[in-house]
């Protein structure tokens, strides 16, 4: 193995030139060469390599096609000044914004702006009928001459048609919805994606075909919760790069941390909670619920937590044996905290509506976690969808981590009592 940890792969069919250019490129795209970084000589790199500088300089060619390296006369091989890096770490900026603050020259170019009618996602997405009309801009930006992402925006046509009048050429979309239309944006929610380039996206951010892109898809809300931008964004991969930090509450148990109020920062999607927002009394229904449960192990408490759903025609028989094989998937994980755990199984395992099932067990049971074990409360969730297990396991949470109800759960000694309970 060589200084630079690499060592070409002479059984491999890919060309060498082509396994020293993935290595290159990684050692940009990560920052571990920064912007201005200088290569060592051809000559050196070759040997330390152990490549012919043959296939090094064919590996550089391809890398300066692509921006990412650049070749002075005389002074050597530097890494492109330009990767931009993107926070994401509590400030919700445009990239435009981003590009001023770091004193990045770029240009704009708006490739489509016109009213068009709503396709049924976007409308979705929007809270308008499919059909509707939105106002669609279309943009791409450009850093030193070179494509970095192209945008597509989407907004109400009825409410923000004005925006047709627009230079965005000039304007940042973001200043523009909160100083010239007095829009108050609070909060975002992302999805993102490595993706493939198509034709057209080839073309426009100057990428070879199928080549990676960053695809990043998000909507912007107001201070009132209204969606007022659904916007889709192709990054090229070897530009762009995001940066952000998340902390941990030290020692917070997992359904602690799940207690917390969704915050629309936090929150997934638009409308998770009013797609899933059924109380804890409609998905723990009297006939899904039992106290002072006999079980031989935990196999058979999640039977016996299961069964509740399948005779009240929650679930089909086959979640069960889903649980099950769950459970010894995520082994000892499914106890949350102590003497509390939460089988469940995916929506399509069976699920026909969303429910919860409830037991308490006498005695507690082992279910492998030496730090929760024995469990005396078994909770079983089934939903229709990711959201609604979102929804269901905040539910829980909320009932869970006040230590007060917890213990009278704990002492019920029938299902009535634990009702009395849903009701405070």
């Amino acid at each position: 193995m060589n200084g630079f940890n690499f060592e070409v792969d002479k059984t491999s069919a890919v060309p060498i030139y082509s396994q020293i250019t993935s290595w290159i490129e990684s050692k940009v795209t990560t920052g571990e060469w920064p912007p201005n970084y200088r290569l060592p000589g051809e000559i050196e790199l070759a040997r330390m390599l152990e490549v012919s500088r043959g296939s090094l300089r064919k590996a550089i060619s391809q890398l300066i096609k692509k921006n990412l390296l650049v070749q002075i006369h005389g002074r050597g091989t530097f890494v492109s000044p330009f990767v931009f890096e993107q926070s994401w770490s509590g400030n919700l900026m445009g990239v435009s914004e981003e590009l001023l603050l770091l004193g990045i020259p770029f240009e704009t170019e708006v490739l489509e702006q016109n009213i068009i009618p709503a396709p049924a996602n976007i409308a979705d997405a929007l809270n308008l009928n499919p059909g509707e009309p939105v106002f669609y801009l279309k943009r791409l930006r450009r850093v030193e001459g070179s494509p970095l992402v192209l945008h597509e925006n989407f907004f109400s046509g009825k409410k923000y048609h004005e925006l047709l009048g627009e230079d965005f050429t000039k304007d940042s979309l973001m200043e523009t919805l909160e100083k010239r239309y007095n829009i108050s944006i609070a909060w975002a929610s992302h999805t993102i994606a490595v993706v493939r380039a198509n034709a057209s996206l080839s073309d426009a951010l100057k990428v070879p075909l199928s080549d990676p892109l960053l695809y990043n898809e998000h909507i912007l809300f107001d201070s009132e919760e209204n969606p007022v931008n659904l916007a889709r964004s192709w990054y090229r991969a070897d530009r762009y790069r995001m940066r952000t930090i998340v902390h941990r509450r030290p020692n917070e148990t997992f359904y602690a941390s799940l207690k917390r109020e969704i915050s629309p920062a936090n929150q997934t999607q638009p409308g998770a909670e009013t797609k899933a927002a059924l109380d804890i009394k409609d998905l723990l229904t009297p006939n899904r619920i039992r106290t002072r449960v006999y079980a031989e192990d935990a196999d058979d408490a999640i039977r016996i937590a299961g069964r509740l759903m399948v005779d009240s025609r929650a679930v089909e028989e086959r979640y069960i044996e889903s649980m099950l094989s769950m459970a010894k998937q995520l082994g000892p994980y499914i106890v949350i905290s102590p003497g509390v755990a939460i089988p469940h199984a995916r929506p399509e395992d069976g699920v026909l509506r969303p429910c919860l099932s409830l037991i308490t067990l006498d005695p507690p049971v082992n279910f492998g976690n030496t730090e929760n074990d024995p469990v005396s409360i078994v909770l079983a969730i089934a939903a229709v969808d990711d959201s609604q297990h979102i929804h269901g396991l905040r539910l829980v949470a909320r009932l869970l981590s006040d230590d007060i109800k917890r213990a009278k759960i704990l002492k019920a000694k029938s299902r009535e009592d634990i009702l009395l309970l849903l009701e405070e």
